[in-house]
């Protein structure tokens, strides 16, 4: 054989040794190409099922907010309705202990006030004439200390009422005695001002 084939031979030993090398070098780029689209489409992933999930989660939250908000509404409107429900029937209930009253029959409006104080225990006009009810009830009875504390419940209740006034200074007088007669008289003209004032301010309203 001569040279210039052994050259030959080597030259294309060396080029099929190189097209490999070349061959490897491109699978090793394509391998590590493949490892690292692999590598972004699963971070891509994880992304977007993150994103995903505080979606979800801030859509949970804000329909929670949503319920809660609905339900204070509801028991808002629960709550009004039983107010008014239970205005109107203490007002028809003060109604009717007003006309037991006028027939004396005080046991009567007696519990009709204190039902009607029951369902609306923050009116004091409505307490205020309860304990006047049953200021006049102990007074029948005799119980003339007892009615005297409960004229005071009334105007302690409505304390600008110069008719409950007069009515805890005429108790006064009577469980008391004439010491207290000054006093009465006191209550009485005050009572007499106060009456007098509004029947002027109501005189020039009209």
């Amino acid at each position: 054989m001569e040279l210039s084939d052994v050259l030959g031979q080597k030259r294309v030993l060396e080029q099929e040794r190189a097209d490999m090398e070349k061959g490897y070098q491109k699978e090793k780029a394509d391998k590590a190409k493949a490892e690292r689209e692999k590598a972004e489409a699963e971070h891509d992933l994880g992304v977007r099922v993150n994103a995903e999930r505080e979606r979800a989660e801030r859509e949970k939250k804000e329909m929670g907010s949503q319920i809660a908000k609905l339900r204070a509404e509801n028991e808002r409107l629960q709550k009004e309705k039983a107010e008014k429900l239970a205005a109107a029937s203490a007002q028809s209930l003060n109604e009717s202990g007003v006309k037991a009253f006028k027939e004396n029959d005080c046991a009567k409006a007696e519990g009709l006030f204190a039902e009607a104080s029951r369902l609306q225990p923050a009116e004091n006009g409505s307490n205020s004439v309860f304990h006047f009810v049953r200021s006049r009830s102990k007074e029948k009875e005799g119980d003339l200390e007892g009615a005297l504390e409960e004229m005071r419940k009334a105007l302690w209740l409505r304390p600008d009422d110069a008719w409950w006034k007069l009515e805890v200074a005429r108790l006064e007088s009577l469980f008391r005695g004439p010491l207290s007669r000054a006093w009465w008289n006191f209550l009485s003209a005050q009572a007499r001002r106060a009456l007098a004032v509004a029947e002027m301010r109501t005189q020039q309203a009209g």
